[in-house]
């Protein structure tokens, strides 16, 4: 009877990696940039992929690109805002496309490619971009930007006006919604442009707007605040050495017994001493009050 549950046990102990296995991997969200003539011939695809929380990693993951992009030029993952760490992958022809797989540990991958697929009649430039459904996709969002130099640009469906970037570059870019498995989406770009000049090589970055500056920083800002500083210290020190000058004088005005007159002289009934001012009799020879010797006139 025990050896009988054995299988069962193992069975019941392998069955949710089974469903795990079979269970079709879902993207939380794909964003497809289309960047014609940005540094090379042809049309720069982007895929950033980011797959949802509840995903078990790792996870084995394969996109289909037209096979006459030849080898992808980026794949790699993305994790902590940091730039993209490249992974290895295999290529598989089939028929017109080719199968890109790898093996990913993070949530969040980036494929890039170059699809020569770009139709040039004189001014007239034309592509088809063709999402093939690999997966289920929670957001589709889909980025196009307008080559240097272009006009008339027109993008089906419409992805909303332009903005522009601090490259200097204008980009559309709207979400699209969600697409089941096998689900296409096709993004058509048309615009005219003279010559084979490429984005990259007029690339202008754009100074923001600088706003005035107020009082405050304008102060801060001028430049003859030492000096300003300076002639502010010299005449306090200036005001100080006055009004302690001032504030002397005073107390020797005030102070009894000291006359600012000129040296006591005999002179007919009152003499003065020279030296504290104090009244003494004619006759004397000394002051009375601090014993210095009276002048007398000759």
């Amino acid at each position: 009877m025990k050896r009988s549950l054995v299988p069962l046990l193992i069975l019941a102990l392998l069955i949710p990696f089974v469903v795990q296995a079979q269970s079709p991997v879902v993207l939380d969200r794909l964003q497809v940039s289309l960047w014609p003539e940005y540094d090379r011939p042809g049309v720069l695809v982007i895929y950033r992929a980011a797959l949802p929380a509840e995903q078990v990693l790792p996870v084995g993951l394969t996109f289909r690109i037209p096979a006459a992009a030849g080898e992808p030029s980026a794949v790699a993952y993305r994790q902590d805002d940091l730039d993209p760490i490249s992974l290895p992958y295999q290529r598989q022809v089939v028929g017109d496309l080719a199968l890109i797989t790898f093996t990913t540990s993070a949530r969040e991958v980036q494929l890039e490619y170059y699809d020569p697929a770009l139709q040039v009649q004189g001014s007239d430039h034309r592509f088809v971009f063709t999402w093939p459904g690999d997966y289920a996709v929670g957001q589709f969002a889909v980025e196009v930007q307008q080559p240097a130099q272009a006009t008339r640009i027109s993008v089906t469906p419409p992805l909303g006006n332009g903005t522009l970037g601090s490259d200097g570059m204008t980009t559309f870019g709207a979400t699209l919604g969600g697409l089941a498995t096998g689900q296409t989406q096709v993004v058509e770009v048309a615009y005219d442009k003279m010559g084979s000049g490429l984005s990259f090589e007029r690339l202008q970055p754009v100074e923001p707007i600088a706003r005035p500056a107020s009082l405050g920083e304008r102060l801060l800002a001028w430049p003859y605040w030492p000096w300003g500083l300076g002639a502010l210290g010299v005449t306090l020190v200036a005001l100080a050495v006055v009004s302690f000058v001032r504030g002397r004088k005073g107390e020797d005005d005030a102070r009894p017994g000291r006359l600012r007159h000129k040296p006591a002289m005999e002179g007919g009934a009152r003499l003065f001493c020279h030296n504290c001012g104090a009244r003494a009799e004619a006759q004397a020879v000394f002051c009375s009050m601090c014993g210095t010797q009276l002048r007398r006139n000759e």
